[in-house]
């Protein structure tokens, strides 16, 4: 089991303790949302961000 801390441990006895077609749902869902969240992080980083030291008075 990887990891040691108290949190890791409890997510990996959840885990453990589900079915496989359980598993295989888990599994796909953070593979959606870690694609959620690169494609969010490459949209942030597209954005034009303002410069606020660049000031027009």
């Amino acid at each position: 089991m990887p990891g040691t801390t108290p949190p890791l441990m409890a997510y990996w006895a959840m885990y453990d303790a589900m079915t496989p077609e359980e598993q295989k749902e888990h599994d796909k869902a953070t593979r959606k949302g870690i694609k959620l969240a690169l494609k969010l992080a490459k949209h942030c980083a597209d954005v034009d961000t303002p410069d606020p030291d660049d000031k027009d008075d």
